[in-house]
């Protein structure tokens, strides 16, 4: 990327595909350490609109150190699934 200016913006459904790509080769690796189970992103839709939100498994504690790096916020963990697995939440303001 070097010195070329990086501009967001909002996916279009063409965007789609390749999004979900993304997502399930940065999650893919998480598979085995949440009992053979998908982690949530790997399947959900997610979009945010003054902030972004965000969440993630407990054990996935590199993850949590990333997001609260780039300025994400946690503002809860709440229990998930059969087994109760703990989902920390994290919220990034957009302005």
């Amino acid at each position: 990327m070097g010195d070329v200016p990086l501009r967001l913006r909002p996916a279009r459904a063409a965007d789609v595909p390749r999004l979900a790509e993304i997502a399930r080769a940065a999650y893919a690796r998480y598979v085995e350490r949440l009992g053979g189970r998908e982690p949530r992103p790997m399947s959900e839709d997610y979009a945010g609109y003054d902030s972004i939100y965000l969440y993630t498994h407990e054990r996935m504690t590199e993850n949590i150190a990333l997001y609260e790096r780039i300025g994400y916020v946690e503002y809860d963990r709440r229990a998930h699934g059969r087994d109760a697995n703990l989902l920390v939440y994290l919220r990034k303001p957009l302005r």
